[in-house]
């Protein structure tokens, strides 16, 4: 069973993908439609969605710049995306000072698209889809390991919490199919009782309207037929 639950799981996160900070739109999106894009990409992981209430928590906790005549641009998609992906293992204070770090050494979109490099990078090798890429480019520092530790955090959570709940659909499958085996013996064996208690009457409803050895002709007269 191990083995065939590994291979769902790898073949149920293979397509995901996170858009990069070039491919997010940048025409402006209103809450409803944020909502439903970073939810989107995000669906096959599992994880709780992102709500309108959230959002608006967000702007209020000045983890994203509030919006400008109520629609929101790459840059708010990006941090949203991101926050959206961690808030499992990052309460709203780390974030602040996540974002207080990256600030301070890496533009957004530089910092976002690592992200979504590392974050894919070890989503794969987790569940066995490609093995762990370099990942985060040839130099390393302070943000990039806190990054990949954060990465590293919400990915094991991710497999483990879809591993347990795949194993226990995979149970209740088997203990349904094993159930169903002996109460489909137990109907084919009351079939079959039902139709041979039929018979048994209907022997007795034969037996008593011809008794045996009476065929209704009196033995040794001839029959007559007409007057």
């Amino acid at each position: 069973m191990d083995n065939d639950l590994q291979s769902k799981m790898a073949a149920d996160i293979a397509p995901f993908r996170l858009p990069r900070y070039a491919q997010i739109p940048d025409i402006g999106l209103y809450l409803e439609q944020v909502v439903r894009y970073v939810n989107a990409y995000l669906a096959p992981l599992g994880e709780p969605e992102l709500s309108p209430s959230m959002v608006s928590n967000y702007v209020k906790q000045r983890l994203i710049p509030a919006p400008q005549k109520k629609v929101y641009t790459a840059e708010q998609l990006a941090r949203l995306m991101f926050i959206a992906a961690v808030k499992p293992v990052v309460p709203l204070e780390g974030l602040r000072l996540m974002f207080g770090i990256q600030e301070g050494s890496y533009a957004l979109c530089t910092a976002y698209d690592y992200f979504c490099d590392e974050f894919e990078n070890m989503l794969f090798a987790a569940f066995g889809v490609a093995p762990a890429a370099q990942g985060l480019g040839e130099t390393r520092s302070a943000a990039k390991d806190l990054l990949r530790n954060t990465v590293s955090a919400i990915v094991n959570k991710i497999y483990l919490d879809r591993y347990l709940s795949d194993y226990q659909d995979r149970l209740a499958q088997e203990r349904s199919s094993s159930e169903a085996v002996p109460q489909e013996t137990e109907r084919l064996c009351a079939e079959k009782n039902n139709t041979s208690a039929k018979k048994s009457r209907k022997g007795e409803c034969n037996e008593q309207r011809n008794p045996k050895g009476n065929t209704g002709i009196t033995e040794g007269r001839p029959l007559r037929w007409g007057g």
